[in-house]
């Protein structure tokens, strides 16, 4: 769906996420960026850093408290649930186990601390790739993006994958304390952007966010009911710290 956002834009006063006026190096740098981050499987750092909190610090809103806990049973259930599906909706049933199988699989990376740090290893090398591609954003490039002066599809998907990584408590990790200065910056400057301020602060987008990133069966009702928590815990927190 963003790709066609993104190609389908109106043309005039707004510009468009994939520039077709800046010559085709920048066209071609802007898709292979946004394919090369859309490859870190962000569902799988997510479930991951639940069942492994070593590799994170500071888990930030919504991943804590109970929709972390809600979030780890759905990942132990959620094979099962998709086998149940499968016996009680013959018509869709071989569908359903394949998705069962493909869960299980994706389950593993997510509860072997081994398959989950070749997971991190990927993400690694997807950051080193755009640390370097920052790095090289010298004189006459200082307040260029990722792959432009304009704010492209691909720095959406960057945006997006640092702000899920910064909410799992993964910053220390891959940027902060001088790990990936120029990914630290570029995310400060982000910050900046009004688009930003309007709206991944808000905790409505959080929510909307984490279930649209998930699989319906994956998240199921419990975890409705962990983000409906969560919702008013924020809210007793924030009169708490007044």
């Amino acid at each position: 769906m963003l790709w066609l956002i993104a190609c389908d834009l109106p043309t005039g006063d707004t510009p468009r996420l994939i520039p077709i006026d800046q010559g085709g190096e920048i066209r071609q740098k802007v898709v292979q960026y946004r394919q090369l981050i859309d490859q870190v499987p962000a569902g799988v750092v997510t479930m991951g850093s639940i069942f492994h909190p070593e590799f994170v610090q500071n888990p930030k809103a919504p991943f804590f408290g109970p929709v972390r806990k809600m979030l780890a049973n759905a990942e132990i259930n959620s094979s099962t649930m998709l086998r149940e599906r499968a016996e009680k909706n013959p018509q869709h049933k071989e569908i359903l186990l394949q998705k069962a199988d493909l869960q299980e699989k994706k389950h593993l990376q997510v509860i072997d601390k081994n398959e989950f740090g070749k997971i991190l290893g990927h993400l690694d090398n997807v950051l080193d790739k755009i640390e370097e591609e920052l790095s090289k954003h010298g004189e006459g490039k200082e307040n260029w993006w990722l792959c432009s002066d304009r704010f492209t599809v691909a720095d959406i998907s960057l945006t997006i994958l640092l702000e899920r990584l910064n909410q799992l408590g993964f910053e220390s990790r891959c940027w902060t304390g001088g790990r990936r200065p120029n990914i630290e910056k570029y995310y400060e400057n982000v910050k900046l952007r009004d688009s930003y301020k309007k709206t991944i602060p808000n905790m409505r987008f959080h929510v909307k966010m984490l279930l649209c990133s998930q699989d319906p069966i994956h998240l199921g009702l419990g975890i409705a009911a962990a983000l409906a928590i969560i919702g008013g815990s924020v809210i007793i927190v924030k009169k708490i710290l007044r």
